[in-house]
């Protein structure tokens, strides 16, 4: 599931930089992490947990599907690939 980064070996740098945004730091992370930050600001909504950041770092959801919460039992368990696949969680 999207806890253990769906059985991926973690890339902390690259999660480090799109969650905290260093501004010294400008490469494609961080600029992703200031536009999601700057989404999430002006929807009120609050920052992402790390659930919702593995699914877009390593599930390949879009940012809109992650902040749906009725998305969540998607996101969670499968990626983006196996659920256009037609895998179902669950099942």
């Amino acid at each position: 599931n999207a806890y253990h980064r769906y059985g991926r070996k973690g890339n902390y740098w690259v999660e480090f930089w799109f969650r905290f945004t260093p501004l010294k730091i400008n490469n494609r992370w961080t600029q992703a992490g200031r536009w999601v930050q700057r989404q999430l600001k002006k929807r009120h909504l609050p920052l992402l947990n790390t659930i919702q950041v593995n699914a877009i770092l390593y599930g390949g959801w879009d940012f809109e599907a992650v902040i749906n919460p009725a998305m969540y039992e998607l996101y969670a368990y499968l990626t983006k690939y196996e659920y256009l696949a037609g895998k179902r969680p669950f099942q």
